[in-house]
């Protein structure tokens, strides 16, 4: 989902850093939907190829970078610093405020009871009570634990990866509908991992073609359109069509038919169409930080699905059960968690740049004086008064 230095070709990766934060806005407006109606219901339909966006993506960069193997130890640290220290730190908040939730309408008797209670729900579910939608980040973080290995795997036998994968995906995806195998939750990124593998399949083995992108828009148009009819004419309808609502249960349950999710058959179908067209887009301005700010959009703005939902159907008396209440919602999330996630990255990030100029001023002195010592044997024997200079300097 969330890469940092992979992305520095910027003409090459702009793309799918503009793509990341439509993907992420996406986001916002799934996570500010309170009802089933019939525009909300086709909005998300729409917006729904977010997750599968995020982990193609994830795996298009990570997954092809091999220099990976030669620097295990700085991959993971640079991760741990830039991904989970930060995730770390606001599942503890949304603990904390789960907790006070719980103490202020009286479901638990004492903090500790509260406190208590969340990490039991953590245990059980792999998820805050207040932050749900973190989920995905009980996704990401094992695939970024496993990833040496299939990148290893990638290289040894290219061919191999390229088979397995669509047949890895096409079994989740069938696990998924029809409910074969029942992942606990710290075991549930096995089910996603061949999405992720999938994007690095899309970018970096799929040969593009002149106006290929034209074929992609039109295949999205059609099965984006055709998921919006069977959705509506199931849940609103009547259609007791089975194979229909096939499609979008997720084992026995018809969860897909409120919620879009990112193993349905039609979901990452749209994911990926998306992922193809926006491969052959090129752009050649930076967008690099505005990429870097969703990840702090999407750790910041559960704090404020809530809220929200106070404004505009409390406050402003906006139903819940209008067309209107998740463009609302959704807008008002994304542009408060957008204007605090300025000063929260830049917290976390501050002291990550500060040390790498640092190492950055020591290997430049390094090569200073490696190369005041060439000059040195190259003029003379002995080094000159500037020269000692020079070198005692950068000491």
């Amino acid at each position: 989902m969330f890469m940092s230095s992979e992305h520095t070709n910027t003409k090459r990766s702009s793309n799918y850093d503009l793509l990341r934060i439509i993907a992420m806005v996406f986001v916002v407006y799934i996570h500010s939907q309170s009802a089933i109606h019939p525009f909300q219901q086709g909005f998300l339909t729409v917006v729904g190829i977010a997750v599968p966006v995020f982990l193609m993506i994830s795996g298009a960069f990570i997954l092809s970078n091999e220099t990976t193997l030669s620097n295990l130890k700085g991959y993971y640290i640079k991760r741990f610093k830039s991904i989970v220290f930060p995730f770390l730190i606001f599942t503890v908040a949304y603990i904390i405020s789960s907790a006070c939730c719980s103490l202020y309408y009286q479901e638990c008797s004492t903090f500790g009871e509260a406190i208590n209670y969340e990490f039991n729900y953590i245990y059980l579910h792999g998820k805050t009570t207040t932050g749900g939608q973190l989920w995905f980040m009980y996704i990401i973080i094992p695939f970024y634990i496993v990833a040496p290995l299939i990148i290893l795997f990638r290289k040894k036998c290219k061919i191999g990866y390229m088979i397995l994968t669509p047949i890895l995906l096409v079994l989740s995806v069938l696990n998924y509908h029809l409910g074969f195998v029942a992942f606990p939750w710290y075991l549930n990124f096995i089910s996603y991992l061949p999405v992720i593998m999938f994007g690095d399949v899309l970018k970096n083995f799929v040969k593009a073609f002149k106006y290929d992108w034209i074929i992609y828009l039109i295949l999205y148009l059609i099965v984006v359109s055709l998921q919006i009819y069977l959705k509506q004419s199931i849940v609103f309808g009547g259609n007791r069509n089975e194979f229909a609502i096939t499609l979008f249960n997720e084992g026995s349950r018809t969860f897909g038919l409120r919620d879009p999710n990112t193993l349905e058959v039609m979901n990452i179908t749209c994911g990926s169409l998306v992922f193809l067209i926006f491969k052959k887009i090129k752009i050649n301005i930076d967008l690099s930080y505005l990429a870097s700010l969703s990840y702090y959009i999407y750790l910041i703005h559960c704090f404020f699905n809530g809220f929200t939902e106070i404004v505009f159907n409390s406050i402003l008396k906006i139903s819940t059960e209008t067309g209107i209440f998740i463009i609302l919602a959704g807008t008002l999330n994304l542009i408060i968690s957008f204007f605090l996630a300025i000063p929260v990255m830049f917290v976390f990030t501050k002291k990550m740049a500060e040390n790498k100029h640092e190492k950055n001023s020591k290997i430049l002195q390094l090569t200073f004086r490696v190369e005041a010592q060439i000059g040195n044997d190259a003029i003379c024997d002995k080094p000159t008064h500037s020269d000692k200079t020079i070198v005692k300097y950068n000491k």
